[in-house]
C-alpha cells in the first residue's frame, strides 16, 4: 500500500491512495483535509459524523472523476495496518463512543453486523464488544 507522511500539530497524519483528494488522517483519529488544517478538527468539515467525501485522484496527481465516500474508522485502519476492509465490514468501538476512531479504539468485526459495546457504569470504561 502506497502512503504519504507528514507531522503537523504534534501528530503524524497519513495520506493513501484510496482517500479522497486532500484528506490526511492521524493514528488517534483527527482528520485534516483540503478545506481546513486546524489543530481540533475531528471529522468532516460539517463536524457532525465521521465520513469524508471527496474526488480521487491518480498516482500523476490528476483528478479520475470517481467521487467516494469513505468511513474515518476505515481510513485510520488502512492507513496504519496496511489492510484494507472488504465493502460491507465494520468496526465495533472498543470504548463504545462511535465517534473515538483512534487505531487502539477499532475493532474489526465480521459481516454487516451491528456490534454493541459492554461498559462499566462506574468507569465509563468498554468491558467487552458483542453483536447485538
Amino acid at each position: 500500500m502506497k502512503y504519504w507522511e507528514t507531522e503537523m500539530f504534534g501528530r503524524t497524519y497519513r495520506r493513501i491512495e484510496t482517500a479522497p483528494d486532500g484528506v490526511w488522517v492521524s493514528r488517534d483519529g483527527h482528520v485534516l483535509t483540503s478545506r481546513t488544517v486546524d489543530a481540533d478538527f475531528r471529522g468532516t468539515p460539517s463536524g457532525n459524523t465521521n465520513y469524508v467525501s471527496g474526488e480521487l485522484v491518480d498516482a500523476d496527481g490528476n483528478r479520475c472523476g470517481i467521487r467516494i465516500t469513505r468511513t474515518v474508522a476505515s481510513l485510520v485502519w488502512e492507513s496504519f495496518t496496511g489492510v484494507r476492509m472488504a465493502k460491507g465490514r465494520r468496526f465495533a468501538h472498543v470504548d463504545g463512543n462511535p465517534l473515538d476512531d483512534a487505531l487502539e479504539n477499532l475493532k474489526p468485526m465480521p459481516g454487516r453486523r451491528r456490534m454493541v459495546a459492554m461498559v462499566d457504569p462506574a468507569t465509563g470504561e468498554s468491558v467487552d464488544v458483542f453483536d447485538s
